[in-house]
């Protein structure tokens, strides 16, 4: 049998263009990794890609939109998918990136 190339090793272990995701909770089955709380279907969670200890990707460690703040997000162009979220720009900015960078935006 061959061997797989390791083309997608290297590109797994480059850094990540959006290491962010924003998405609704298809379902109520998984917990947030800050608070440990339940993400309840329907609602916003964040997710942020880290490598996996025990394959060769990335996982996806979500959280409450509320818990992201303080989570390495800098900018909503880090997001991939906010565009598609009910959510304004205005509500998305103040859940989840830090207060310095809105007045950066804002003035």
């Amino acid at each position: 049998m061959p061997r797989r190339s390791s083309v997608g090793s290297t590109t797994a272990r480059s850094a990540l263009p959006e290491p962010f995701i924003v998405e609704y909770a298809p379902t109520s089955r998984a917990s947030c990794k800050r608070c440990q709380g339940l993400l309840v279907q329907g609602k916003v969670k964040v997710g942020k890609k880290i490598q996996s200890p025990f394959h060769d990707g990335f996982d996806v460690h979500w959280v409450h939109d509320s818990c992201a703040t303080g989570y390495g997000l800098q900018s909503l162009e880090e997001l991939t998918h906010w565009q598609r979220l009910k959510y304004s720009r205005r509500n998305l900015e103040r859940a989840l990136v830090p207060p310095a960078e809105l007045l950066a935006w804002t003035s």
